[in-house]
């Protein structure tokens, strides 16, 4: 009986060890399952928001070249016309009238040429870097009297080209957004440049952004897009129920308190 006994007890306990181990593969398979699933979620998302950002910046690029299109025709190329009809003009008399009408016309047109080309690329940046380009910035805002726009910038030395062409695009998107939708009165930029590192911050004092940072519009993307160009991280505050707006961008290891 106790051979019985103990043969049964063995048998018991081994069938018992191989459903605990049987139990154990499955989980692990379960377990397994979900790690998977999950990381091709990640995957997905992470893919969908890439293709947002690459969305994004395609339609900034396509709105500019609208806007640059229709600058072109509305105004350059209507000039130029008129400016056709005053030299066919010529030799009907009245050379005076016709000559201050076409100067006027041409200066007005070679004023228009200047003020596209430096909003395709502004010669303070290409020329002095983009402490000076953000200067000539914020001087216009605060003559346009608009806004109040205060400025705190320090940099030891230029950043590469593409760098600050792309910082200064980031800073007009963020001004373009407080002028067209947040009803601020102040906006404060921030700049410190250490080559090659950098810190940015842009504030202002509006109704911040829809559903308190919860959506994010085709501004903020092509902004995002803009920063990981830079391999730059953005970091975003929306500030408190009374509303304000705080974006920081940095391709730091560790921020720098402002």
């Amino acid at each position: 009986m106790e051979e019985n006994e103990i043969t049964g007890f063995i048998l018991i306990s081994m069938g018992g060890m191989l459903i605990m181990a049987l139990g154990l593969i499955l989980l692990y398979r379960i377990s397994k399952k979900q790690l998977v699933k999950q990381f091709e979620e990640k995957e997905k998302l992470k893919e969908a928001h890439q293709h947002e950002l690459l969305e994004a910046t395609i339609d900034s690029q396509e709105r500019e070249r609208k806007r640059i299109a229709s600058e072109l025709h509305d105004h350059i190329g209507s000039n130029l016309q008129a400016l056709k009809l005053f030299l066919h003009q010529l030799g009907m008399g009245n050379l005076e009238k016709i000559e201050q009408q076409s100067t006027e016309l041409l200066t007005h047109t070679i004023q228009d040429v200047k003020n596209l080309s430096h909003e395709l690329m502004p010669a303070s940046l290409t020329d002095l870097g983009l402490e000076e380009a953000l200067k000539t910035l914020t001087a216009r805002l605060n003559a346009s009297e608009q806004i109040a726009c205060e400025l705190d910038c320090s940099s030891k030395s230029r950043l590469d080209a593409d760098a600050e062409l792309a910082l200064y695009r980031i800073t007009q998107e963020l001004c373009s957004n407080t002028l067209q939708h947040a009803q601020a009165s102040r906006i404060k930029i921030g700049l410190h440049v250490a080559p090659p590192t950098f810190h940015l911050v842009y504030e202002d004092d509006g109704i911040g952004l829809p559903g308190k940072g919860g959506q994010t519009g085709l501004g903020l993307k092509n902004i995002e897009s803009r920063c990981q160009m830079l391999n730059a991280e953005l970091q975003l505050d929306t500030g408190s129920n009374e509303g304000g707006f705080k974006l920081t961008i940095h391709n730091q290891t560790q921020s720098h308190e402002q």
